[in-house]
């Protein structure tokens, strides 16, 4: 049976962030794309003042209200748990029209520093329909086993390298985010590239991925020889999925489901040993070779498959 679905969310690309949250727009993208169901995108703006911040807030809700008691919804699928206050806030009136909720946790909702998001997802939690975790560290975080399960966001089949994708591997190691990020530790990167240049004795260009499109993603995957990331703590990460895909070795500290998402590949090193990660980053410079992995990796996270997996969701819960 078609489902009318709204994807509620704080993550959205815009003119001006345009990686920001793509993994929602790309997973709703799919799922219009795949399945048979109706979907709406309502995005919750936490930008400006704290009166725009609060006006943005309300305007949500409104809106969110106005979908369920025209009948316009039978799902509210939210992603990242900050966001799960909305139909928190609105619980008795979602039971009144029988509308079920859907939360996916991303990362820093469970795994982040602050107390007060971390606390509201503990809340959106236990009262929504279902809840999903990007990553194995988030599900063995959340409770209630029956009513959770482990699904990654899927990556753009424009990454998928048996689509003929041209590699021309140069001397550039990808720092996959911005700077100015501190969760993804941009001064151990540089500590780890300065070791790197040390070892073979010159110096290696470096990119960091910002407000790039996804076409230029794509060229700078298949003209890089590395991908090198940092981050003190992830979900799911996307960029070394794609990464994956495009047979771009991986260097990684061990953070969220980065070990399972490269097992099987050829040539990859997850550690938090700053030596051991800048060996195999100089051996990637020098070698610029390209990996391979797993066919089952398509299955887990190709966009088309987890949509399918999402559509079954949606028809049972």
């Amino acid at each position: 049976m078609k489902k009318k679905v709204i994807i509620l969310t704080n993550m959205f690309p815009t003119s001006k962030r345009k990686y920001f949250g793509v993994f929602v727009k790309e997973q709703y993208e799919a799922l219009k794309e795949n399945t048979e169901h109706e979907f709406e995108v309502l995005v919750w703006s936490k930008g400006g003042s704290r009166i725009a911040q609060i006006r943005n807030l309300l305007a949500t809700i409104f809106s969110v209200v106005l979908k369920v008691v025209s009948k316009k919804v039978d799902i509210i699928h939210v992603h990242y748990g900050l966001t799960g206050i909305i139909p928190f806030i609105l619980l008795p009136m979602l039971k009144l029209y029988k509308v079920k909720t859907v939360v996916t946790f991303h990362g820093s909702d469970i795994l982040g520093e602050s107390k007060v998001v971390k606390k509201i997802s503990k809340l959106v939690s236990g009262v929504s329909n279902l809840n999903i975790a990007v990553s194995f560290e988030i599900f063995n975080k959340l409770s209630g086993d029956n009513k959770k399960i482990w699904l990654p966001c899927g990556v753009d089949a424009l990454f998928y390298s048996d689509n003929q994708i041209k590699l021309n591997r140069k001397p550039v190691v990808i720092f996959p985010s911005s700077p100015s990020r501190p969760e993804k530790d941009f001064d151990k990167f540089l500590s780890i590239m300065k070791k790197v240049e040390d070892k073979i004795g010159c110096k290696v260009q470096t990119v960091v991925l910002e407000n790039l499109s996804k076409v230029q993603i794509l060229e700078l995957f298949t003209s890089s020889c590395c991908l090198l990331m940092t981050s003190k703590y992830e979900g799911s990460p996307q960029t070394v999925k794609e990464a994956v895909l495009t047979r771009l070795p991986v260097a990684s500290t061990d953070v969220g489901d980065v070990v399972s998402i490269v097992s099987g590949t050829e040539l990859s090193c997850v550690t938090n040993d700053e030596n051991v990660l800048s060996d195999f980053v100089a051996e990637m410079v020098i070698n610029k070779c390209s990996s391979q992995y797993p066919k089952e990796f398509t299955n887990l996270y190709l966009s088309t498959s987890v949509a399918n997996k999402l559509s079954n969701i949606y028809q049972e819960i």
